[in-house]
């Protein structure tokens, strides 16, 4: 029996709030931009037919736009039936012909269902919602094939301590026993991650980081106020300038980690 956190009940509060909002848009741009540096045949419309993998893809807009026009092939995993529903029309609306496989099944059971290795997996605030996040990294890590690509994003500890630190709830930051996590009811994850423990596990799984990115390294930590009165654009910007170096990469709530198979 899993103790992985299961979207059914929060399928509509986690489309609007991750994906109808400027978070999603900044999440959406900074990810998909590290995809087509770094990835020859991302943003090449003629180098179709490559297999991706969409684990704990949820309502699979991400993929169902990256896939939009060409002839790759994508199996999409989730727990959550809702959100697979979401995902075949959003999947039917946006690119009605990509080959796509709807796979509803725990994450830990991905690996008994797909017979090849992929070109691309993409494996997106998922591992911050699991109970063992190391193994479930690490079997997927083996779907990947060789010179192939892991998409990795994950909730970001270290923001959520600076934000307990910033709002003055010193009961969580101050001892050392205090658990950091959500409460159940929100989209606060259940096992936020260090980012040096995830790439520790990639690297020590032949995983080479191609690029780190901080997601809302910027946005987040404005005040809402200041957040009104400033341009998408300008935020934006300044998200890729600062999200992609230290210090500010490092209070990001999202880290992205694009790395390559060895």
């Amino acid at each position: 029996m899993t103790a992985d956190r299961n979207f059914d009940a929060l399928a509509e509060r986690f489309h609007r709030q991750i994906y109808g909002t400027d978070k999603g848009r900044i999440r959406t741009a900074l990810i998909r931009e590290d995809l087509e540096t770094h990835i020859p045949w991302i943003a090449d419309s003629e180098n179709s037919g490559k297999y991706i993998i969409d684990a704990g893809g949820g309502t699979g807009l991400f993929s169902a736009e990256l896939t939009r026009n060409t002839r790759h092939e994508v199996a999409l995993c989730d727990l959550s039936g809702e959100m697979l529903n979401r995902a075949r029309e959003n999947y039917n609306d946006i690119t009605p012909g990509t080959s796509v496989e709807f796979i509803h099944t725990p994450i830990q059971n991905l690996p008994t269902y797909v017979n090849r290795q992929a070109d691309l997996i993409l494996f997106h605030a998922v591992i911050e919602w699991l109970e063992n996040p190391r193994q479930v990294l690490k079997e997927l890590g083996k779907l990947v094939k060789p010179g192939g690509w892991f998409s990795v994003l994950f909730y970001n500890r270290q923001s959520l301590i600076w934000r307990h630190l910033m709002m003055g709830n010193f009961v969580y930051t101050n001892n050392q026993g205090a658990h950091l996590k959500g409460n159940g009811k929100t989209l606060t994850p259940d096992n936020p991650q260090n980012p040096e423990d995830v790439q520790d596990w990639l690297l020590n799984n032949d995983f080479e980081i191609k690029a780190s990115t901080g997601i809302r390294a910027i946005y987040d930590n404005m005040r809402s106020h200041d957040r009104e009165r400033s341009s998408f654009d300008d935020i934006l910007k300044a998200e890729k300038i600062y999200g992609r170096q230290e210090p500010y990469l490092n209070i990001a709530r999202y880290i992205h980690l694009l790395c390559q198979n060895k």
